[in-house]
């Protein structure tokens, strides 16, 4: 199914199998991480809120990686699957954005010709600047799963050091922020960090 964007697709495939499973009067229960996007934790607890659904909220450990023998107790008592909610036909009105479809589609043959090669070289320079940091900044600790990320993923905690100071010195030299697009503007503590134990960072 093509949609607008992220948000769209996340609340149709959230609500479009919670529509589903109503169907045999069963409140269905959604596990979701606590880490997960913010427009995902926002429509299920919408769900929730309304008596459509029970949220189940599972756990992950200090780098953000999900805890397995919770979600093995979960399930033991019954847990909610998303499916898609059909096909694109009475799922979404109004004319396809072919362009944008075929757009998508060759943009994703390049990808694949060119992603090996530019994920190494972009995996390189990220450890590099790692490596730097690590040397220069006493203190400084990198997040996360350093074995298990995207290769353009350097995500770091300076202690006792602002985030906006930060930023304006090194703000002209690399692509840096202290959050997600997402959550622009929000001055309470990453939901994802917080989760991980990072949140008073």
């Amino acid at each position: 199914m093509f949609t607008s964007g992220a948000t769209e697709s996340i609340n149709l495939v959230i609500q479009g199998s919670n529509k589903i499973d109503n169907t045999s009067k069963i409140k269905p229960r959604i596990g979701v991480l606590p880490v997960e996007h913010k427009a995902v934790l926002d429509t299920c607890y919408a769900l929730a809120k309304k008596g459509l659904a029970e949220i189940i909220n599972l756990q992950v450990d200090s780098k953000g990686r999900l805890d397995i023998n919770h979600l093995e107790e979960v399930c033991t008592s019954g847990l909610s699957l998303l499916f898609g909610g059909g096909h694109q036909k009475g799922q979404r009105s109004g004319t396809l954005n072919v362009p944008g479809i075929v757009g998508l589609g060759e943009a994703c043959r390049l990808r694949l010709l060119e992603m090996e090669k530019d994920e190494n070289a972009i995996a390189l320079l990220r450890d590099k600047l790692q490596s730097l940091l690590l040397d220069k900044i006493p203190g400084l600790t990198v997040n996360g799963d350093i074995n298990s990320r995207l290769s353009g993923n350097l995500h770091i905690s300076i202690p006792d050091v602002p985030n906006s100071a930060i930023i304006a010195r090194v703000r002209h030299q690399l692509a840096i922020s202290t959050g997600a697009a997402c959550s622009s503007g929000v001055e309470t503590p990453s939901h994802v960090l917080t989760a991980m134990g990072l949140g008073g960072r």
